[in-house]
């Protein structure tokens, strides 16, 4: 499920999916545009307008090559 969490490092609002269950008041998920996991409270966490839940995912895995 596709939903909005408040990253912690910023308070700001991003996409986000719901990984895991932790406990009854946590849960781990992963940042969508930006590949990063965080454990948060059920209480950062808010629905998504539907617009937003079919964007594509943002982030792109990269491998540096070093020459």
């Amino acid at each position: 499920m596709i939903c909005a969490v408040r990253f912690s490092a910023d308070q700001l609002f991003y996409r986000a999916e719901i990984l895991d269950v932790v406990d009854a008041n946590c849960i781990e998920v992963k940042y969508v545009d930006y590949g990063n996991t965080e454990v948060v409270s059920i209480q950062r966490i808010r629905k998504l307008l539907d617009v937003y839940t079919v964007l594509t995912v943002q982030v792109w895995r990269l491998r540096t090559l070093l020459v």
